[in-house]
């Protein structure tokens, strides 16, 4: 509701306030992310350059840290008068007054290019350092003063983000501007390009913003901030510090939020050195790591946003993404051991949780502290942060040169651990969304008195259902609901599918070190992969059963725990004589697939309306999509290029038992916050569904049914044919691309997850599709269409450059996994009202059973043939495959239950 009015009575006249958003709201939030990107990017400049620093000024590394450590200490110097100056003139002139700061200390840089100014540089930093306070704190005041409260915490996480985008900057250009060499006279000229470049970008940014930037919206933007502003008497930031300081919930948020940041700090600050330490020559890769951990701490910093916005789940994201701190930071300290590209992928795991910290934290004390002024409360947890910034740079860096980089770690992730027990003390009560519900609620009764019986209709088409009985005439009345937490449920789904999936490819995707390390032929390794397309088929009926007696929750928790199962047997299987174990862990976490697969059409059924239900199901596919691919590129990047025995076998545990401790611990969360179906069911459909499943007491009278029903068998071989063709090219893309390219291993594993991360996109595509035109016939039939010419340009074009091969399989991906996502959707809507589970989970073993005949047949023409005839007679099922799909009746027999309402 972007404008309504509020009527407000005092005891001499009536007075209307209003609430409104404007459109100019996101030119400021730009401005000010502008802002903090220029201003952090500061920060690190330096330091991640610190040998060069070191070399160019004569100075030690400790003097050196203190280029980005001036940052920290000037935080808590200038605070207080920060938080006066946005008090007392409003936010326009707090962020006009940064924005002159910056451009001031970074022009006064441009004149610290000689050896012998170390201190002119300092001072520069000084300048900077002390205006960020008018940066730092207050993205969640940007977001209160010009955001709704459906937006302000997305706001808040784009003006966090900025922030990591300006250190991301910072990491990743320092590095390549200023290159690390001998010559003196080369550091100089480089440091001045540098320190000019900067300075004129801050200029113009510094000119937008005296222009453009405004202190607030003539009108408040939410029902929070307006009775803030009405209600809530200002008080002396004295007197709010002291509340604050005594504020139970918020000084334990404020101690934790404190731990975790600093210890960001401390990370980004020592990262050159750590990285130098283990890996003498990747001066570059250390501002690329950096790159990497800031910019998977953006994606999630704004994916946290939505997920507050949308789901108001404040105290199970900042317990998730503080568990999340702690696994982490022990993976990266351990992947320094192995490759280095097992270090960038560690490191942008670490980034994800270290880094979305921010926006959470920041949201969170503005929730629990409302309606105290949101750039006090987050500038105090700033400073929290630059104290114990401070103090954990200090304790890690003397923990890292002593006892070293894994240690170090070790009691970093026990100090995330105490944080997290901490924080589950916090009742977060939110008292900024009861504020916004209180409002809502009154101004509902206003309307529903102004028109009953408008109101009325509207809860009765929304929330009732009223179902007419034919043979007795009478009105059952039937209530549904759409519950919100529907998404916490999909994305545990959706890690858990990931975990799965990610154990079929672990071993074949790096076939040939896998081979000559268990001394085995290439065909004992793809039964790594086929194992899990072999056990799937027996299992199909018992699975599909299995669900529907012990439903949602505990079909998960089982594949879970087959699967954590699984990873601990391979990480004991690490000798070359325990080949045989591999194939029994494989086969334990093979028996988990059908669980997790033949779960997803039932989670988007008994938690999905039918508005929803194609989405949802296909974000499953798309966590099919991404744990394969993950379970491609994984292993090929941490060790595939390494011949050396020892070295590999190290890196293998390594990786094995990082998958199998993360395993483990989502295990624990999801069984905390899994549920198995909502108290109501979400649609008509599943309604209906429920009640005419209730009398089939026989199994396999269902299992007949969809036998016997023509268009379902014809989807089901439609299916099988399309995922047998992208399963038997995936699992033998390695050994049929090494005739033709060199480094094929390292090459396979890339474009499986090219081709992975494009099948993702197009179970999203087709859902969305689905959902908006429910054109399931045409849909289906040009997906296929697409997907057989797709083929063919495949068959044709192979040999033809890496390039080529990259982009057709990369599209090819694409379709295919729209192809399930669509035949899962079609044999649920034309089998209707039999439960979803078992029509999809025969699917699923469809794709199985299929993908082990065309895996052996696509081998043996391979192998007596060549890669050529073996693409033809894949292009041949193809074609056959395309004219079944012209046979298919298409009748939504789920969708035709929308009724209309009495």
């Amino acid at each position: 509701m972007k404008n309504v009015e509020i009527e407000k009575e005092d005891k001499t006249h009536k007075t209307t306030e209003k609430v409104k958003l404007y459109k100019i709201r996101w030119f400021m939030l730009l401005l000010y992310f502008l802002n903090c990107v220029i201003s952090l990017m500061q920060w690190i400049e330096y330091s991640i350059i610190s040998d060069v620093i070191v070399k160019y000024y004569n100075v030690s590394y400790k003097v050196s840290n203190w280029t980005s450590m001036i940052y920290l200490f000037l935080y808590v110097v200038f605070l207080l008068p920060g938080n006066f100056i946005l008090e007392k003139f409003g936010l326009g002139a707090a962020i006009n007054l940064g924005a002159v700061g910056t451009c001031l200390g970074a022009w006064i840089k441009v004149f610290s290019v000689e050896p012998d100014k170390f201190w002119v540089l300092m001072l520069g930093q000084s300048i900077v350092a002390a205006s960020q306070v008018f940066f730092l704190g207050t993205s969640a005041h940007v977001a209160a003063e010009w955001f709704g409260c459906n937006e302000v915490s997305f706001a808040c996480s784009v003006g966090a983000a900025g922030i990591q985008v300006g250190v991301a900057i910072g990491f990743v250009v320092t590095p390549i501007v200023v290159k690390s060499n001998n010559n003196l006279s080369n550091i100089k000229a480089d440091l001045l390009l540098l320190s000019v470049g900067v300075a004129m970008i801050c200029s113009l940014i510094t000119f937008l913003t005296l222009l453009a930037f405004r202190n607030k919206p003539l009108l408040p933007p939410s029902q929070a901030q307006l009775l803030k502003k009405v209600g809530y008497a200002s008080t002396s930031i004295f007197t709010t510090l002291k509340e604050l300081l005594v504020n139970r919930n918020f000084v334990i948020l404020a101690i934790v939020y404190g731990i975790d940041i600093g210890i960001s700090y401390s990370m980004a600050m020592l990262l050159n050195e750590i990285i130098l330490t283990y890996y003498p020559n990747a001066f570059e890769d250390a501002g690329r790591i950096g790159l990497i951990i800031i910019l998977t701490g953006i994606i999630t910093s704004i994916l946290f946003g939505i997920i507050l916005d949308k789901f108001k789940l404040y105290k199970i994201t900042i317990l998730v993404v503080q568990l999340g701190c702690i696994g982490t930071i022990i993976f990266f300290s351990l992947s320094l051991t192995c490759n280095i590209i097992t270090v960038y992928f560690s490191a942008g795991l670490l980034g994800m949780c270290i880094y979305g910290v921010l926006p959470v934290g920041f949201e969170v004390a503005a929730e629990i502290t409302y309606p105290v002024p949101e750039g006090i409360s987050s500038g105090l947890l700033n400073i929290f942060a630059q104290i114990l910034g401070i103090l954990t740079t200090y304790l890690y860096s003397i923990l890292f040169y002593h006892i070293g980089v894994v240690w170090a770690s070790a009691i970093t992730a026990i100090i995330f651990l105490i944080g997290f027990i901490m924080l589950i003390a916090i009742p977060f009560e939110l008292k900024r969304q009861k504020a916004n519900s209180t409002w809502v609620r009154s101004l509902q009764v206003r309307l529903l008195c102004a028109n009953v019986e408008e109101i009325l209709s509207y809860r009765m088409e929304s929330n009732i259902q009223a179902l007419t009985n034919n043979n007795n005439k009478e009105i059952v009345v039937k209530v549904t609901k759409v519950y919100k937490r529907r998404w916490l449920m999909l994305f545990l789904y959706f890690v858990s599918t990931i975990i799965c999936s990610m154990q079929w490819s672990q071993y074949s995707s790096i076939a040939n070190v896998i081979s000559n390390y268990y001394d085995v032929s290439y065909n004992a390794v793809n039964w790594t992969s086929m194992i899990f397309l072999l056990i799937y088929i027996p299992l199909m009926f018992p699975v599909s059963y299995i669900l529907e007696i012990l439903g949602l929750r505990y079909g998960i928790l089982s594949a879970l725990f087959l699967t954590c199962a699984s990873c601990w047997l391979k990480v004991i299987a690490v000798s070359p004589e325990k080949f045989w174990l591999v194939l029994f862990s494989q086969s334990i976490g093979a028996a988990a697939m059908p669980l997790v697969l033949s779960a997803l059409t039932l989670l988007s059924a008994e938690w999905f309306d039918l508005n929803q239900i194609s989405t949802a199901s296909s974000i499953g596919v798309f966590a099919y999509q991404i744990g394969c691919g993950t379970g491609f590129i994984v292993p090929t990047f941490a060790v595939s290029q390494i011949s050396e025995r020892n070295t590999f076998e190290h890196n293998f545990y390594i990786m094995l038992l990082s998958i199998a401790v993360f395993s483990t611990v989502y295990l624990a969360i999801f069984f905390l916050f899994f549920e198995n179906k909502p108290p109501l069911p979400p649609s008509e459909a599943k309604l209906k569904s429920k009640e005419g499943t209730q009398n089939l007491a026989d199994f396999w009278v269902l299992i007949l049914t969809l036998i016997k029903n023509r268009s379902y068998v014809m989807v089901l071989l439609v299916c099988g044919i399309s995922n047998g063709i992208s399963t038997s090219i995936d699992t033998l893309l390695n050994q049929i691309m090494v005739p033709y390219y060199k480094d094929a291993a390292v090459e396979a594993g890339r474009i499986a997850f090219v081709t992975y991360g494009s099948a993702a996109i197009g179970p999203i595509v087709s859902g969305l599709i689905l959902d908006k035109f429910n054109r399931y016939r045409f849909t289906f039939i040009t997906t296929f269409l697409l997907f057989l010419l797709l083929l063919l340009v495949f068959t044709f074009t192979f040999n033809q450059g890496i390039l080529c091969l990259y982009i057709t399989l990369s599209t090819l991906g694409f379709f295919a996994a729209a192809i399930e996502l669509l035949s899962l959707e079609t044999a649920i809507e034309i089998t209707f009202p039999i439960p979803e589970s078992i029509s999809s989970g025969i699917i699923f073993g469809v794709f199985q059973a299929f993908s082990v005949g065309f895996i052996y047949c696509y081998s043996w023409i391979f192998y007596n043939f060549g890669e050529f005839s073996s693409n033809l007679s894949l292009c041949i099922f193809g074609l056959i495959a395309f004219i079944m799909t012209l046979t298919i009746k298409f009748q939504c027999h789920r969708q035709n239950t929308r009724s209309v309402v009495v």
